[in-house]
């Protein structure tokens, strides 16, 4: 909670808490999501909470590069913006 970021890669599968469960508990944060895990089922899941990117271990060097160029494209776009 002490920690700003823009950006988090997160498991599907975690000890003590689901990847889904941890999102829940950001407290209104509002980071780029990645979700890079060994499970397959869950894509759909994560895109209904607004992830950018799924990846599935082992991670293929383009899918990882592909979702890197979605952060820099989103975060351009923030950066981008004036202030509200």
């Amino acid at each position: 909670r002490q920690v700003d970021f823009d950006v988090l890669f997160l498991d599907i599968q975690m000890p003590g808490l689901s990847g889904f469960e941890f999102l829940a508990r950001l407290d209104g944060r509002d980071p780029l999501v990645i979700f890079t895990t060994a499970f397959d089922q869950f894509a759909l899941k994560a895109f209904e909470v607004n992830s950018i990117d799924y990846l599935v271990k082992p991670v293929a060097t383009e899918a990882l590069n592909r979702a890197l160029r979605k952060v820099e494209r989103l975060l351009g776009d923030k950066e981008a913006r004036p202030p509200v």
